[in-house]
C-alpha cells in the first residue's frame, strides 16, 4: 500500500506542476499579443520620422552627419546583448548568448565592449572575460519609448565622442510564437538608405489607407533650424530602431515561453499516464496477492479441518 501511496502523492504533483506549466502558458499568449499591439503601433511612428528625415536630411547636412558617417578604421566596438530577466523558455536565453560570444570571439581585430539588457545576459557575460560598459534589469514590465532613449543615448555619447566606432545589436527576432531566430546588426552608424526605406514604406502604407502625400512644392519654416530637427529626429530615429529591437526581443521571449510550458504541459500528461497506467497494474497486484492470501487461507482451514 505504501507504494501506492507514493504513486498517488507523484499524480497529485503532477497534476500541480501541469495546471502551472498551462497557466504559465496562457500568460505569455496574453503578454505576446499585448506586445504585438504595441509593434503595431509603433510602425508609424518609426515611419513618419524616417519620412521626415528623407524629406529634409539631404538640404540639411547630407549623409556627412555624425550618426551616418562610417569609420575608416573599427578600433573599437559596443555590443547591445538583449536577453530575457527570467527563465523557463527553452533555450532562448542560452542562444542569444552564445551568438554574442562567438561575434566577441571572431572580432580579433578590435576589442567589444558589452551592454547587456536583461539580467540574464548580465549575470552570464559579466562571468566571462567581457568588459560590461553598462547593464539594464527589470525594465521590461514598465518599458517605453523613453526607456529605449535613455538607453540609446548611452550607446549614441561614446559613438560622436568617437570612443567607439561602431554599435552592434544582438536579439531574437520574432518570427511566429514557434520560431525565433537570433540576429544582429548595425546600430551605429545609422545608413541613409535605411531610413529612405522606412520612408517608402510608410509612404505605401500612408496610400493604403488614403493618407495624402506632401506636396513637394510645399514650403516649410523651421524653428530654431533644419540642422537641428534633423538632430533631434535622428536621435529619435535611433532610440525608435532600439525600442522595435526590444520588443521583437520580448516577443520571441514570450513566444518561447509559450512553447516551452506547452511542451511541458504535454510531457505532463504523458507522466501522468504512465504513473496511472503504473499505479493500475500496482493495484491490481496488490488485490491478487490479497485474493491468494485468503484462498490459501481458506484451503489451509480445510485440511486442518
Amino acid at each position: 500500500m505504501a507504494n501506492l501511496k507514493d504513486i498517488k502523492r507523484r499524480i497529485r504533483s503532477v497534476r500541480g506542476t501541469q495546471q502551472i506549466t498551462r497557466a504559465m502558458k496562457l500568460v505569455a499568449a496574453a503578454k505576446l499579443r499585448r506586445n504585438q499591439d504595441r509593434l503595431v503601433l509603433l510602425r508609424p511612428f518609426s515611419d513618419g520620422i524616417a519620412t521626415l528625415l528623407a524629406r529634409f536630411l539631404p538640404q540639411a547636412v547630407g549623409d556627412e552627419h555624425p550618426l551616418l558617417m562610417p569609420r575608416e578604421q573599427v578600433a573599437k566596438k559596443l555590443m547591445v546583448v538583449i536577453t530575457g530577466d527570467k527563465g523557463l523558455c527553452g533555450a532562448f536565453n542560452q542562444n542569444i548568448l552564445r551568438h554574442a560570444e562567438r561575434l566577441c570571439s571572431a572580432s580579433t581585430d578590435c576589442p567589444v565592449e558589452v551592454v547587456t539588457v536583461g539580467r540574464t545576459g548580465h549575470r552570464y557575460l559579466s562571468r566571462r572575460d567581457v568588459t560590461v560598459r553598462e547593464h539594464w534589469e527589470d525594465i521590461y514590465e514598465r518599458l517605453s519609448f523613453l526607456t529605449a532613449r535613455n538607453i540609446s543615448k548611452v550607446l549614441e555619447e561614446p559613438f560622436l565622442k568617437g570612443e567607439v566606432d561602431e554599435v552592434m545589436v544582438v536579439y531574437s527576432h520574432f518570427v511566429s510564437p514557434i520560431e525565433q531566430r537570433v540576429s544582429s546588426y548595425t546600430l551605429l552608424p545609422l545608413e541613409l538608405e535605411n531610413i529612405r526605406k522606412s520612408a517608402a514604406l510608410g509612404a505605401r502604407a500612408a496610400r493604403d489607407i488614403d493618407i495624402p502625400a506632401a506636396d513637394q512644392r510645399d514650403v516649410y519654416l523651421f524653428e530654431p533650424d533644419v540642422v537641428s530637427l534633423c538632430n533631434d529626429l535622428l536621435s529619435r530615429y535611433l532610440a525608435g530602431e532600439l525600442y522595435r529591437t526590444i520588443l521583437e526581443n520580448v516577443a520571441s521571449e514570450f513566444g518561447a515561453r509559450m512553447t516551452a510550458m506547452d511542451a511541458a504541459t504535454e510531457n505532463a500528461d504523458d507522466l501522468i499516464g504512465r504513473l496511472t497506467l503504473e499505479y493500475n497494474r500496482a493495484r491490481q497486484a496488490a488485490i491478487t496477492t490479497e485474493i491468494l492470501e485468503v484462498a490459501t487461507g481458506a484451503e489451509a482451514m480445510k485440511k486442518g479441518a
